[in-house]
């Protein structure tokens, strides 16, 4: 299992001269659900509808933290490797996939399920 954080995050905000003018949050758990459904994927109709069903859990998800079994993390990271044209804003993004923490789900005690 992986332990992926889906907590907002602050990047700088810019005004039209390109100068930093406060901060705006990243939106962590949306980019996730669009990085799923990324058109650089080239996803057929059942990788489509994998994706979805992962998107609905993580949409329904209201902690800042989500447990995803291995198989679902695969597809996430798949996704990203995917995607070109990233920026520095989405460098803690990329971090949070690439260097999720690993859980042994085995010593996992149950865990009631987000609806």
């Amino acid at each position: 299992m992986r332990k992926l954080n889906l907590e907002n995050y602050s990047i700088p905000k810019r005004n039209e001269r390109g100068e930093v003018d406060g901060a705006v949050p990243y939106q962590v758990k949306p980019s996730v659900i669009e990085l799923l459904f990324s058109r650089q994927q080239g996803l057929n109709a059942v990788q489509l509808l994998e994706r979805d069903e992962l998107a609905t859990k993580i949409h329904g998800y209201s902690g800042d933290t989500i447990l995803l079994e291995d198989a679902e993390f695969v597809i996430i990271e798949k996704a990203l490797d995917a995607v070109t044209g990233l920026g520095k804003e989405d460098v803690e993004f990329v971090k949070r996939i690439k260097q999720a923490e690993k859980i042994d789900g085995r010593n996992l005690k149950a865990v009631p399920k987000e609806s």
